[in-house]
């Protein structure tokens, strides 16, 4: 965005100089301001200038006055990297903050003045005066307010001439919402043009330009968008208003633009130094949809129909009909339809809407998807009837379009698994849209006929290529009977024109008295002649389960003497069923249908959806391990395993079968001997919990927690307030390994710190101020002298939730993460949605790691510390 304020800097300082300074602003007493909230229109406008930032709710919060100021140098399109590393303008706003950014940035532009005592008074409510003298000075008419007689009246006469108080609260204490009316109201105000003459001053307001075109360097047009592109980022304008008016023109768009919404007629305000579109204001009553056609003109038949034939046209999902403009444009295929006609019936539209009536309409047939395994950032995995199909190099597309449910979606990771897709795709095939539906319902199976199921008493369409699957072993069936299904639990997935594509019975409730797991022991009983097999559930989180074995078991049932010969087996042949009777005792032993596939790999395991050319995202993973020459099974998460590598070569095992299975259930690895390296993760110990006289529960602030023997909590001294980097293991019989330790159970006064120098390595260290932050790295000032900036762990230390900060309160942790804006730091209390700033003055530890990264930090409210 072009500068002004950059460019005319050194003639604005001389203006300063010139002009009148009114009154250094006093603090006025506050009062309660009622609850009101901002239009949608008003609140759009404002984050998409960036004056606030996209997290933010702007609600009846009061406002101190260096966030005040804050805001109206943002609303000044003034470049913040002017602002001068050494200056101090204002005695009680310390060097470094936010608050110091922004009043030296208010005070260059002019927005504040300097009083005699040099304070500011950042952290005090501004009163609507302030506010009021502020945006006058921002609109650079503070001569005109001096002329009217200076501060307060005079500022207060030229606020009522441009409307800034409209829609503002009234009262003196100004809020969040306040602040965007006035900022808002400024924006869209007529320039005042002033002339000076000597000591004369004269002025008049300038029709054919606004405030934000005068600071943003930006110019509005009304017009309308003739097409978009998602790939080039660009739209394609008709001029409706101003100089370009009649003209056709192409821009880029800035990123905070939402092209999947640009249609029919609206204002644009574009910089025209970068030829690009910086905000768009839709016309009222503009609108696009994009959802399948099911009527044309009332009638569902699918017969062929020209343009000037279409009056009505009625969307599927919307359920709603719409008239047709007699001017309308349709693309079929992206090409351009005159006098062809077409069957435009089933399929999928991208429908411009002014005033109710459609105006342009792409239309696209659309060719069958299937059901998303998976998808990642240059693949997509589906089943299509009982075939695996893998899509390889998307990226390489010219252009991909997404919809879910009917809304776009800007990447490719969105689509889930169980998603239902059907997609277009251009010829040469470089460009593809993809349809997709999140939609499903889930009951019991009460009845069917040729076209439609009901579940739960609820009618629904089922598509000619439905499929069936995941019954009885995973077996995809096409067309067949639903016989066998109805009583059963089924989970009907919808494509996106409200058919039911994919019909799954769920087998855990129909099977809910089978078992999948390892024998880890078997072993009869002495004196009663009991048998007992110890099984490690595949199936949920129960771990190992002893059953009794029933007195008789079923004919054709395994024998108990096999499953002792299979207990503790590294080879995986432990891995069965076992069906249980009402008593649960193991009536039945069978061998997991396997399909008898089997892979074998080297090196680490970095794939989380494909293993060995299968997909493996929705299995149970199980580790069989040789720790310390103990047989051990884990259950473990991708996050653990995508870690762990073999001494040589390992092999799993699984359900996975090409036609009839390609969504395995269970994975189980083999060949882990002592071999394995865990992720590392950083937590401080909040709680010891009794288990039994052997054992103990420790819990982490980071809401993990392990069973360990007291002797290993003895060992290493571990208490509350223990903050610990630890690996997460399947090394030995300990469930981590401790790699740094450190005691925080006392007042922090007593906390042991190492010393900073310039080349500091790992360690623990105080810091005195937070000098700056941002999306990637942050700075420190110890010992009156800046840190190195450093960089944050790509993926964290918490699991790829980035630097993990504890708040120190007294003698207790709580853990928040930590999230940077490009102003502003916040922090958002961990599995919560309420946001604080982090407050200057607060008492801040941090901590590098062995690769110089600041992974975590421990604040705690200084005595001092106030709100940035």
């Amino acid at each position: 965005m072009k500068n002004l304020w950059k460019s005319g800097l050194a003639l604005l300082l001389a203006l300063a100089v010139i002009l009148p300074q009114g009154a250094a602003f006093a603090a006025d007493e506050e009062e309660s301001a009622p609850s009101r909230a901002i239009s949608g229109e008003m609140e759009n406008y404002l984050k998409g200038f960036g004056i606030f930032n996209d997290f933010e709710v702007i609600d009846n919060t009061a406002v101190t006055r260096a966030d005040a100021v804050n805001y109206f140098v943002k609303a000044s399109g003034f470049d913040f990297g002017l602002v001068g590393g050494e200056t101090q303008t204002f005695a009680d706003v310390s060097k470094g903050s936010m608050a110091w950014k922004a009043s030296e940035a208010g005070s260059i532009l002019g927005i504040i003045n300097v009083a005699d005592d040099r304070l500011f008074h950042p952290d005090r409510t501004v009163t609507q005066n302030e506010a009021v003298t502020m945006a006058v000075r921002t609109m650079r008419c503070e001569a005109i307010a001096n002329l009217r007689g200076g501060y307060p009246n005079g500022y207060l006469e030229v606020a009522k001439e441009s409307y800034l108080l409209n829609r503002t609260s009234g009262s003196e204490t100004v809020t969040k919402a306040d602040i965007a009316a006035i900022i808002y109201n400024m924006h869209k105000a007529q320039k005042y043009d002033i002339t000076y003459d000597g000591d004369r001053i004269s002025y008049s307001k300038n029709s054919a330009i606004t405030v934000a075109e005068d600071l943003l360097g930006v110019k509005k047009y009304r017009v309308d968008f003739v097409n978009t592109s998602s790939s080039e980022k660009t739209a394609e304008v008709k001029f409706l208003s101003g100089d370009k008016k009649g003209t056709t023109e192409k821009y880029t768009v800035s990123d905070k633009v939402n092209l999947a919404k640009l249609g029919g007629s609206g204002y644009v305000y574009i910089n025209e130094d970068d030829d690009e579109i910086v905000y768009v204001e839709m016309k009222k009553g503009s609108d696009i949809k994009y959802d399948y056609i099911s009527e044309i003109n009332n009638r569902s038949d699918g017969r062929t129909t020209r343009v000037s034939d279409i009056k009505k046209v009625t969307l599927l999902n919307e359920d709603k009909t719409y008239e047709v403009s007699d001017e309308v444009v349709i693309y079929y295929n992206e090409e351009k339809v005159e006098t062809d006609a077409y069957n435009y019936t089933d399929c999928f539209a991208k429908a411009v809407i002014q005033e109710d009536k459609i105006i342009r309409m792409d239309i696209y047939p659309l060719t069958d998807g299937g059901l998303v395994l998976y998808a990642v950032h240059d693949q997509l995995r589906f089943s299509i009837d009982s075939d695996d199909i893998i899509w390889y190099d998307m990226d390489d597309l010219s252009a991909l379009e997404i919809y879910i449910d009917g809304m776009p979606s800007d990447s490719l990771l969105e689509l889930q698994g169980n998603y239902i897709f059907d997609y277009w795709y251009s010829k040469p095939y470089d460009k593809m849209m993809i349809v997709a539906s999140s939609r499903s319902a889930h009951g019991t199976l009460t009845g069917y006929t040729d076209n439609k199921i009901t579940i739960d008493g609820q009618k629904y369409e089922v598509a000619d290529n439905w499929c069936n699957f995941n019954i009885k072993g995973n077996e995809y069936r096409k067309g067949e009977s639903f016989n066998d299904l109805i009583g059963q639990e089924v989970t009907a997935f919808f494509a996106d024109n409200r058919k039911v594509r994919f019909i799954h019975m769920d087998t855990a409730n129909a099977y809910s008295n089978k078992v999948k797991g390892i024998v880890t022991n078997a072993y009869e009983e002495k004196g009663t002649g009991d048998k007992y097999i110890k099984v490690f559930h595949a199936d949920d989180a129960l771990g190992e389960v002893e059953y009794k074995v029933a007195d008789k078991l079923k004919s054709g049932s395994l024998s108990f003497a096999y499953a002792q010969s299979v207990s503790k087996d590294y080879e995986g042949n432990g891995f069965l069923e076992f069906t249980l009777n009402g008593d649960n005792e193991i009536k039945s032993i069978n061998p997991v249908e396997y399909y008898g596939y089997s892979t074998n790999f080297s090196g680490g395991i970095a794939d989380r959806y494909e293993m060995g050319g299968q997909y493996v995202g929705e299995a149970s993973w199980l580790a069989i391990l040789n720790l310390d020459g103990e047989f051990t099974v884990r259950k473990i998460t991708y996050n653990q395993m995508k870690y762990m590598s073999p001494k040589s070569s390992g092999r799993f095992i699984s359900d996975y079968n090409p036609r009839y299975n390609s969504i395995p259930k269970y994975l189980v690895l083999l060949g882990f001997e002592n071999a394995v390296t865990m992720f590392t993760t950083t937590s401080i110990v909040t709680d010891i919990q009794y288990v039994d006289d052997d054992n103990s529960k420790i819990i982490f602030a980071n809401n993990s927690s392990y069973v360990c023997e007291n002797r290993f909590i003895e060992e290493n001294n571990l208490k509350e307030g223990t903050l610990i980097t630890y690996r997460v293991g399947y090394t030995g019989k300990d469930p981590f390994q401790i790699d740094e330790k450190m005691d925080l159970s006392g007042d922090s006064s007593t906390w042991a710190t190492n010393t900073y120098t310039p080349d500091a390595g790992q360690g623990f260290y105080k810091a005195d101020d937070l000098l700056y932050r941002n999306d990637y790295v942050v700075q420190f000032m110890i010992n009156g002298e800046s840190t190195d900036v450093f960089v944050f762990p790509e993926s964290g230390s918490n699991e790829g939730e980035g630097p993990v900060a504890y708040r120190h309160n007294r003698s207790s942790f709580e853990i928040v993460y930590m999230n940077y804006g490009n102003d502003v730091s916040y922090v958002r209390e961990y599995r919560g949605a309420k946001t604080m700033n982090l407050r200057k003055g607060d008492n801040i530890w941090f901590h590098i790691n062995d690769k110089r990264q600041v992974d975590y930090f421990i604040f705690e409210s200084g005595p001092n510390s106030y709100e940035n």
